[in-house]
């Protein structure tokens, strides 16, 4: 996390030109350890009280959301930059996609930079979204194959829609196969 006074700097520098702002939400939990620590807020906070929150914002990884943090994600429309592959790379945990979709996050699909993510691949990317679909459906006790492969086909849906906002025709082929 930067100093408060560099993201309100970049604040008062980008949104004056319409800019989009990006930033890492500590993907570890001693990031998240951290800046409680230091500022007695949870990640999420300390950057509401920078003016650091909304919907020209937009935040990499967002792991270890709270669900009231979801909420407040979802009212002020801040969206969410899921790097699956990174996180899987940092042993970093899986995002709450589900929820934040459900909830109205705007979530978008990415693949970080090249220090967690060899490849930079959409299509890995994909296969990391399934991955954590499967393991989202295992949590939850999901066995019935029929709900398992609905699920996957609507995880990956939303996933191509985001990325390329064009609905992906080949996927219920490839979803029979």
């Amino acid at each position: 996390i930067c100093a408060a006074i560099g993201y309100a700097y970049l604040k008062q520098q980008l949104d004056p030109n319409g800019r989009y702002e990006a930033c890492r939400q500590g993907p570890l939990p001693d990031e998240t350890l951290w800046v409680l620590e230091r500022f007695g807020l949870r990640p999420l906070p300390y950057m509401q009280t920078l003016g650091w929150i909304g919907p020209d914002v937009w935040y990499a990884h967002g792991i270890h959301f709270t669900t009231d943090e979801l909420r407040l994600l979802a009212q002020t429309g801040t969206g969410v930059c899921h790097c699956p592959a990174s996180n899987m790379k940092l042993s970093s945990g899986v995002a709450r996609v589900g929820d934040m979709l459900r909830m109205g996050v705007p979530v978008g699909l990415g693949v970080d930079g090249s220090a967690s993510n060899d490849g930079s691949s959409l299509m890995e990317e994909l296969r990391e979204v399934a991955a954590d679909t499967l393991d989202d459906c295992q949590f939850r006790h999901i066995s019935d194959w029929a709900t398992i492969k609905s699920t996957l086909k609507s995880e990956l849906s939303r996933y191509l829609y985001k990325k390329t906002k064009r609905n992906p025709m080949i996927l219920p082929v490839i979803m029979e196969v």
